[in-house]
């Protein structure tokens, strides 16, 4: 349930691989450029209709070979706030 807002605005699903005080690692069906900037949702722990935003900044993008998915990790750099 980790959410991504694209170029339109929306909030499309990730999968996290890994989350923690310094970072996300996610697999994701389209690349992210390096060093660019995402708004992510990430729901509150015991909670089903919280998300805790925040911003995090593309440190990589690997395209995995055999299933042609994007292996991205990116840096937590602030909590952002929801409009």
């Amino acid at each position: 349930m980790f959410k991504v807002r694209k170029d339109s605005d929306e909030f499309v699903l990730m999968e996290l691989l890994d989350f923690s005080s310094r970072g996300i690692r996610i697999e994701s069906t389209y690349g992210l450029s390096v060093d660019s900037t995402i708004e992510c949702l990430i729901p509150a722990p015991k909670s089903l209709t919280k998300e805790i935003p925040f911003i995090a900044k593309i440190r990589y993008c690997i395209q995995d070979e055999p299933s042609g998915d994007y292996l991205i990790g990116a840096e937590s750099i602030v909590l952002a706030s929801r409009k």
